[in-house]
């Protein structure tokens, strides 16, 4: 199958994309800058795809897409504006992501897009749960995979680890400075891959 996964060069779609690889596929994987507050995870996304290029020969490309102007209308979220770092949900932004990666993959001729959200960010995130997958896939002709839904991210950490994924190289904080802050709701996530 050909598949293109979104990769936002944090753990959980690093994992989804060394999944796919593994697995055979012909993969592709897509970034989409809409805006964040700054470019860490992009800036993982294309160290990954370099590392990932020179391992599997059934890795084609990595794309990323420029859409920083959704910023102007993606408000409220830390991950967007100066607000409390409490407030990290950015309003449908996965809608976003996964309507600009079907577009990718029916343009490529892939046969489906692979979404890396899991069973933990159903609690935060509205657009990671079951019944918003399923109305995603409602209303598009392409493949949607989920292939964590079901799981943790500690299973995911325990995945990335038989897959061998460079987690070094993935960056999920979302002040974005120099060194993880430790305090946001993804670096606190996260703990469990060194558990």
């Amino acid at each position: 199958m050909k598949k293109v996964v979104l990769l936002s060069g944090g753990l959980d779609s690093t994992t989804a994309l060394y999944q796919a690889l593994k697995e055979g596929h012909e993969v592709r994987s897509l970034a989409v800058n809409y805006g964040q507050r700054h470019n860490r995870e992009l800036d993982a996304a294309w160290e990954i795809s370099s590392s990932v290029y020179n391992q599997f020969q059934n890795y084609k490309n990595h794309k990323q897409v420029d859409a920083p102007g959704l910023r102007s209308v993606l408000r409220g979220s830390y991950l967007t504006d100066d607000v409390s770092p409490s407030l990290v949900v950015v309003p449908n932004r996965n809608m976003i992501l996964l309507s600009i990666g079907i577009a990718h993959a029916i343009s490529m001729g892939s046969d489906s897009v692979v979404f890396s959200c899991h069973m933990d960010d159903t609690r935060d995130f509205p657009d990671c749960g079951q019944s918003f997958v399923d109305a995603m896939r409602k209303a598009t002709d392409i493949e949607i995979e989920t292939p964590f839904i079901e799981m943790t991210k500690a299973d995911i950490a325990k995945k990335a680890n038989q897959h061998g994924v460079p987690v070094d190289l993935t960056w999920t904080c979302y002040a974005g400075e120099r060194e993880p802050c430790g305090e946001c709701l993804s670096c606190k996530s996260r703990v469990v891959c060194h558990e």
